[in-house]
C-alpha cells in the first residue's frame, strides 16, 4: 500500500507541490488514532513525524534493499524517477545530494540519470508535439489541408482533452 501511494505522490512532485508524508504506529489510521488519542495528538504526531516525500521514498526503500545491489540498484532508479518530476532546477539539486548521500553513491551519477530521464521526457513530449496533427473531420474542403495538416501542440491537446471532459461530465446547461 505504501508503494502505490508513493507512486502515486510522484506525479503531485511534477505539480510543484511539496508532499510530507508520516506513517501512523501499526495498526492505526488517522481515524483510529484520533478516537484514541484526539485530534490534536495527530497533529502533534503529523508534525513531529512529518518527512519530506523525497527523503521518506529515500530511507524507506534503502531499509528494503539492505545489502542487495541489485535491489538498491533498482530502488535508486525509483528515487531518479522521482526527483527527474521536480520542475524546480534547485530542489532537484538538494535533492540529489541528499539521496547521493543517503544511498552511498557518487552525486555525479544520480545527476546524470536525472538529466538523461528529463531529456527524454521532452523529446517524447516533442515527438508528440510532431505526430498530433488533424486532417480528417475539419468543415473545410479537403484540398486546403490535405497538403498542410493543422498541428496540436500537447498543451493544446490537454486542454481540449480536459474541455471535453468536463462537457461531458458537467455540460447539461438549463
Amino acid at each position: 500500500g505504501i508503494k502505490a501511494a508513493l507512486r502515486g505522490l510522484d506525479i503531485a512532485l511534477e505539480q510543484g507541490l511539496n508532499i510530507k508524508l508520516a506513517l501512523l504506529p501499526d495498526n492505526e489510521d488517522p481515524d483510529s488514532y484520533i478516537r484514541k488519542n484526539g485530534g490534536q495528538a495527530l497533529k502533534d504526531f503529523i508534525k513531529l513525524h512529518a518527512t519530506d516525500f523525497i527523503l521518506f521514498k529515500t530511507k524507506l526503500l534503502k531499509n528494503e534493499a539492505q545489502n542487495d545491489p541489485t535491489q538498491k540498484s533498482e530502488l535508486i532508479q525509483d528515487i531518479i524517477n522521482s526527483i527527474a518530476r521536480i520542475q524546480d532546477p534547485i530542489k532537484r539539486s538538494v535533492y540529489t545530494k541528499e539521496c547521493a548521500t543517503l544511498m552511498d553513491i557518487q552525486e555525479q551519477l544520480i545527476i546524470n540519470e536525472v538529466q538523461k530521464k528529463r531529456k527524454k521526457k521532452l523529446a517524447d513530449l516533442h515527438k508528440l508535439d510532431n505526430e498530433l496533427t488533424l486532417t480528417d473531420d475539419i468543415d473545410l474542403p479537403v484540398e486546403e489541408i490535405k497538403n498542410e495538416p493543422i498541428k496540436i501542440s500537447s498543451a493544446t491537446y490537454v486542454c481540449e482533452r480536459d474541455i471535453c471532459k468536463l462537457l461531458i461530465e458537467c455540460g447539461r446547461l438549463k
